[in-house]
């Protein structure tokens, strides 16, 4: 009496056909189901072993998830730890889109608006740019707005600005182009850019900022713009600095696509 040897494969299990000769022994017909049934059993066999001795599952066995609002994180290779999320971090990752995050971060309406916008023209609608310091700003020598500002010397109502070129306000430069800011007299100054990525796929781009920031950044949002959009396509500002960021993006498909953003700061 012998018994089959087990090989590790996944074989297919054969169906023994009526008109089969019952064999029996090594290859025999009357055994050849339960060879292939064995070498199954072989094979996942191998599997879990490999399963059980992975050294990234045998470290997250160890933690006990015994709470709601807990985050695994890494703390070394095949290292993890738990870490618990707060309320606020709940209820930023509970928000369905991203105006339903600017809320929950605080964002005041006209500046969701302003956000909403993503163009140099738009944004210049809703700030009122154009009409305010047209109807604010002196020909003449020194002047003090509102008892905000004084100029130190004498500004200029634009004509349009046809051109893309700065416009001189005084202390109140703007740059009315696809990569342009406009400096507020309250001394925040708001930008925006845009610039190709690629077309599917993930790219990395560090960007400067038409002008630096000379105190701080409060906030950059980034974009994806193109004439086929994909649910999918996404794009994130991080590492920002008085200077830039470091812009990352998401695509698919195969038409042209720029990553947009918008900075404000002071």
């Amino acid at each position: 009496m012998a018994n089959l040897t087990p090989q590790k494969s996944f074989d297919d299990v054969y169906q023994i056909e009526t008109t089969d000769p019952v064999l029996g022994g090594p290859g025999g017909i009357a055994n050849r189901q339960p060879q292939q049934l064995a070498n199954r059993d072989e094979w996942l066999k191998e599997q879990i072993e490999a399963l059980q001795n992975d050294p990234v599952l045998s470290a997250l066995a160890t933690l006990i998830v015994d709470a709601a609002d807990k985050m695994i994180y890494s703390t070394g290779e095949n290292a993890f730890a738990l870490s618990t999320i707060t309320a606020f971090a709940r209820a930023l990752l509970d928000d369905a889109n991203a105006s339903a995050a600017l809320t929950t971060l605080g964002v005041s309406g006209y500046i969701k608006t302003l956000l909403d916008d993503m163009n140099a023209e738009a944004a210049r609608d809703t700030l009122g740019v154009d009409n305010a310091l047209a109807g604010k700003v002196s020909k003449t020598g020194d002047e003090v707005i509102d008892g905000v500002k004084t100029f130190s010397n004498s500004p200029v109502v634009p004509d349009g600005d046809s051109n893309g070129e700065p416009v001189h306000y005084g202390q109140f430069d703007n740059s009315f182009s696809a990569n342009g800011f406009q400096k507020m007299p309250s001394g925040m100054i708001i930008q925006w850019g845009s610039l190709s990525v690629s077309q599917n796929g993930d790219d990395y781009r560090l960007v400067t900022f038409p002008i630096a920031f000379p105190n701080a950044v409060f906030l950059v949002l980034a974009g994806i713009k193109g004439d086929q959009k994909d649910r999918t396509d996404t794009a994130t500002a991080h590492s920002q600095s008085l200077t830039g960021f470091t812009l990352t993006t998401i695509t698919s498909g195969t038409v042209n696509k720029d990553g947009i953003y918008i900075a404000i700061g002071h």
